[in-house]
């Protein structure tokens, strides 16, 4: 009877990483394959992509989760180009709270941070309109480094990536979600990231927001 809990233990994890990966796959569902229409976004955002003033440009972007970690809070990695230095940010949401959301605003302080947008040491998040609190970027550890590596030639798509044969320490189990995302510079004070539909026929479905306020 000692072992007992240990083996209610183990399958409440089992049963919460079930859950956990029900909703991620649903978020790669929604994502990558469109089929749910209360994700199109509004015209108006898009709306930047249109005007004279603004640049636009085509970044990779992944969302990082760790289905073993018990708030499977969710990583943005945004790379402007293969081999570039990429931009990490951990986010204070995680995949249910980003499912149907639409629309992320991230938000720095403009009288505390005068350099470039996207290297804020803290930023406000907004997930849906709704306050979901701080996130701030990192450099990217070297399982990040080596599952970005292994997803470089990956245009978009969802899955694991299993963690390295063992070498004296723990690897590292993802699961992701990566896209092509359209950079929209609108000026110092706005950057956007709209996610493309892989088929090019749906527009555009979730939008990241970094602004200075």
């Amino acid at each position: 009877m000692a072992d007992t809990p240990s083996r209610e233990a183990a399958a409440d994890d089992s049963g919460g990483e079930a859950r956990w990966w029900r909703a991620f796959s649903w978020l790669a569902d929604a994502l990558l394959l469109p089929c749910k229409p209360f994700l199109f976004l509004p015209q108006s955002y898009s709306s930047a992509s249109s005007s004279p003033s603004a640049v636009a440009a085509h970044v990779a972007g992944t969302f990082f989760c760790r289905p073993h970690e018990r708030d499977h809070r969710i990583t943005l990695c945004l790379q402007q180009a293969a081999g570039a230095v990429p931009v990490i940010i951990d986010l204070p949401i995680g995949v249910s709270e980003l499912n149907g959301a639409g629309r992320v605003a991230l938000e720095c302080d403009r009288l505390r941070w005068a350099g470039p947008l996207l290297e804020a040491p803290r930023w406000a998040v907004r997930c849906g309109g709704r306050r979901a609190g701080f996130g701030g970027p990192r450099p990217a550890t070297g399982a990040e480094a080596r599952a970005l590596e292994a997803l470089k030639a990956v245009t978009s798509g969802a899955g694991r990536l299993p963690p390295p044969p063992p070498s004296g320490g723990r690897g590292e189990l993802f699961a992701y979600v990566r896209g092509n995302f359209e950079r929209v510079v609108g000026s110092t004070y706005s950057e956007s990231y709209h996610l493309v539909d892989p088929t090019g026929s749906l527009g555009l479905q979730l939008s990241l927001f970094f602004l200075r306020v």
